[in-house]
């Protein structure tokens, strides 16, 4: 569930350390849910995870 919230905020072009502070976690726990993200997504960056949201 927050990977899917983290892939949102992702895609809507909000910061790590925002992100973190929206979903009141650190922000090496939202890193982690970027790399299981892009391992999902096969993507090299996080900025390739904006058009992730209706690929997955």
């Amino acid at each position: 569930m927050q990977e899917a919230l983290v892939l949102r905020l992702i895609a809507a072009g909000v910061p790590t350390s925002d992100i973190a502070a929206q979903l009141a976690v650190n922000e090496p726990e939202v890193k982690q849910h970027i790399k299981a993200l892009l391992l999902k997504a096969r993507a090299k960056t996080a900025s390739r995870l904006k058009s992730a949201p209706t690929a997955l």
